[in-house]
C-alpha cells in the first residue's frame, strides 16, 4: 500500500471504530432508557384536581383513571422526595401535606399544620424541607427527621413567595442562612 493511502486507511479505520463506539454506547443508552421506562411503566401517574381536592391515579398503559385519592382543599404542587419513597402533595387551602407511596398509589399519612403549602422542596441531604405559601406570602423552614417537620424558621416575604423556588441561589442563601444562625434555639 502506498504511505497516503496507508494513512487513509488508518484515519478511516480510527474514524469507523469512533463512530461504531457511538453508535454502541447509543444503542446501549436506548436499551437502558427501555428498561427504565418499563419499569416506570409499572408506577401510576398522579394528576392533580384542585378544584375536587383529591388525585387521580392514572394507569400508565392504558392512561385509564383507577381511583381518586382524597387529599385536602386545593392540592397544588406533587413533590417527589429526593429518597423516591413519597410523593407529597401540597394542599394549600388544608394547611397539609398528603403523602402517597409512589408505586401503589395508597396514603402514606397526611401531616397538618403546614400554613399554605404551595411548592416543596427537600434539601439534598434530606435535613431541611421548604415550603414557599402562595396567598399568604412567606417561605417556611422545617428541620426534617424523615416523619415529622418542625418549623425552624419562617420568613415573610414582600412578593410571591413561591418564586423563590425557581431561583437556585435565593433558596441556597436563605438556608445558609438558617443554618449560621442556628434558627429555632437549637
Amino acid at each position: 500500500m502506498e504511505r497516503a493511502s496507508l494513512v487513509h486507511y488508518r484515519g478511516l479505520r480510527k474514524h469507523l471504530v469512533i463512530n461504531f463506539r457511538s453508535l454502541w454506547y447509543g444503542v446501549i443508552g436506548v436499551v437502558l432508557a427501555l428498561a427504565g421506562a418499563a419499569n416506570a411503566q409499572n408506577n401510576p401517574v398522579f394528576v392533580l384536581n384542585s378544584l375536587d381536592g383529591n388525585v387521580s391515579v392514572i394507569d400508565p398503559v392504558s392512561w385509564v383513571e383507577k381511583e381518586r385519592i382524597p387529599t385536602g382543599k386545593e392540592p397544588h404542587h406533587l413533590y417527589l422526595t429526593p429518597d423516591e419513597k413519597s410523593v407529597i402533595v401540597a394542599n394549600a387551602l388544608s394547611d397539609s401535606l398528603t403523602f402517597i407511596d409512589p408505586r401503589t398509589a395508597k396514603i402514606q399519612r397526611t401531616v397538618t399544620g403546614i400554613l399554605d403549602p404551595y411548592q416543596l422542596r427537600f434539601s439534598p441531604d434530606m435535613k431541611w424541607f421548604v415550603t414557599a405559601a402562595n396567598r399568604l406570602n412567606h417561605i417556611d423552614i422545617y428541620r426534617w427527621d424523615g416523619q415529622t417537620p418542625t418549623l425552624a424558621k419562617r420568613h415573610c416575604h414582600r412578593q410571591n413567595a413561591q418564586s423563590f423556588v425557581d431561583r437556585p441561589q435565593e433558596r441556597h442563601d436563605l438556608v445558609h442562612h438558617a443554618r449560621q444562625r442556628r434558627v429555632g434555639g437549637h
